[in-house]
């Protein structure tokens, strides 16, 4: 009997530390490190000159994770007519696929409206220039990328508006997820590129956006429906702004993380140089523990750096309030989230 009930308690003991455990992720949103297309933009020393401010931030996660908006390659033919307006092409070489791996990033998403700047060449290139230097890769159609991390099988899945996996057919998206449970997956992670462009769409709203004439999809729909199907946590990215943070189901959604850096590609009015460091910990069930937002501001060169004012965060808990105003999720003046007791 001492012996059966010695066994209960270290079944007990090893339950409660098991579920203690956490899984961290930290998630950062468009990424590109420069261009050499049609101009040479690419910045001398890149470790230094684009992550030095931020690197320190970036340490600690059991999943760095990106969306790299962009190529790595060296084709040279362009499948996009740069001389029109507001049509651009980025590509940088693929050894500064290096840089992201010495950083310390393990997953890429290479779904969005970039991928395809160098035709299919140039995104299979991209995909195998992220491999090369020890990375993950996800984002292509069908795909679905395992990682075991921290004792954790992970799958993550890129979705887009384009010809990614698309953020307009739900079942299938649906279909994916089930299958990455399927599969023995812990964790299965959401990473999509929609939403409207710019300071105008800084809003989130349970409808389908449309931007330049595309559709660029209803996210809030899309994202609870991935949720739905079994997904633990989907992160977005694509408008160039940060939106709104949402508790749905126990599960976080983060309808977009902004601009992380864009040497000298992107904009910064109104809200494109706020940034953020998303810290998330999530429990053995995948379910939303606490959180942190690390407020970053972009230099004029599209370089991060930490934000003593903490803008995003400013801006992030008003788009919350305003989106979002039965969530249980709270965000404090100092970017912690926790949730509403």
């Amino acid at each position: 009997m001492r012996h059966k009930a010695f066994l209960l308690l270290l079944a007990t003991i090893l339950n409660t530390f098991a579920s203690a455990e956490t899984f961290k992720i930290k998630a950062v949103g468009d990424l590109v490190m420069g261009t050499n297309f049609p101009k040479d933009k690419l910045p001398p020393n890149p470790r230094v000159t684009l992550f030095q401010h931020v690197e320190e931030y970036l340490k600690g996660a059991d999943l760095l994770m990106a969306n790299y908006e962009g190529t790595l390659t060296n084709y040279p033919h362009c499948a996009k007519d740069v001389s029109r307006p507001i049509m651009f092409a980025f590509r940088a070489p693929p050894e500064f696929a290096k840089v992201l791996a010495d950083v310390g990033f393990h997953l890429m998403n290479v779904a969005n409206n970039h991928s395809g700047d160098f035709f299919p060449q140039g995104f299979a290139e991209t995909q195998k220039a992220i491999r090369q230097y020890g990375m993950h890769v996800t984002g292509m159609v069908d795909h679905i990328e395992y990682m075991n991390l921290s004792g954790k099988k992970v799958a993550a899945i890129g979705f887009s508006y384009l010809r990614h996996n698309s953020i307009h057919d739900y079942p299938k998206g649906a279909n994916l997820v089930k299958k990455a449970r399927a599969a023995g997956a812990d964790l299965v992670v959401i990473t999509f590129h929609g939403g409207g462009e710019g300071s105008n769409f800084v809003n989130t709203k349970n409808q389908v956006e449309m931007y330049v004439g595309e559709n660029r999809g209803n996210v809030v729909a899309f994202s609870r429906a991935m949720v739905d199907a079994g997904a633990d946590i989907v992160i977005g990215h694509g408008p160039h702004v940060p939106r709104a943070l949402e508790l749905y189901k126990g599960k976080l959604i983060a309808y977009s993380l902004g601009n992380f850096m864009g040497y000298y590609v992107f904009g910064t009015r109104g809200y494109t140089n706020h940034s953020l460091i998303l810290e998330v910990d999530l429990d053995a069930k995948g379910n939303f523990v606490s959180g942190k937002i690390i407020p970053l501001e972009l230099s004029r060169a599209n370089v991060p750096a930490y934000d003593p004012e903490k803008k995003t965060i400013q801006l992030v808990q008003r788009l919350m309030k305003e989106d979002f105003p039965d969530s249980k999720l709270v965000l404090d003046a100092d970017g912690n989230l926790r949730i509403r007791k």
